[in-house]
């Protein structure tokens, strides 16, 4: 979980981002996308996101859940997980360290290529 500073945080930077981009900035919505992404304790398709959103804005649609997807994973203030499989659909999670980017993720997750159960990494070790 991330706290209330630091979607603050990731609010302003994609506020900043997106005006840098020459695109208009959304605050209601951006903001709900924000909080609902950063409320998940792991990674969400963006099928799973559009319930956690809606429960906040019932009027946000899928579209405008995988336009800010986008735009956040562009931004680098979101990592987007492949699927396993190409049945499978891709997972998403906000970068709660900067140091946490695509290109160098801080921890890596492992993907069940038959039912596309998703964990991290680390905590297969603590399993053993």
């Amino acid at each position: 979980m991330t706290t209330k500073a630091n979607t603050e945080a990731t609010e302003t930077m994609l506020e900043n981002y997106l005006r840098s981009q020459g695109e208009c900035f959304s605050g209601s919505r951006a903001r709900v996308v924000c909080i609902a992404l950063a409320e998940t304790d792991k990674p969400v398709s963006s099928q799973e996101l559009l319930f956690l959103v809606q429960r906040l804005d019932s009027l946000v649609s899928h579209g405008t859940v995988s336009r800010y997807l986008k735009i956040l994973t562009s931004a680098g203030l979101a990592v987007a997980i492949p699927p396993a499989n190409p049945r499978g659909c891709a997972r998403f999670e906000l970068v709660r360290d900067r140091k946490q980017t695509p290109e160098g993720c801080t921890h890596r997750h492992l993907v069940c290529n038959d039912c596309g159960a998703l964990v991290e990494a680390e905590k297969v070790g603590a399993l053993r």
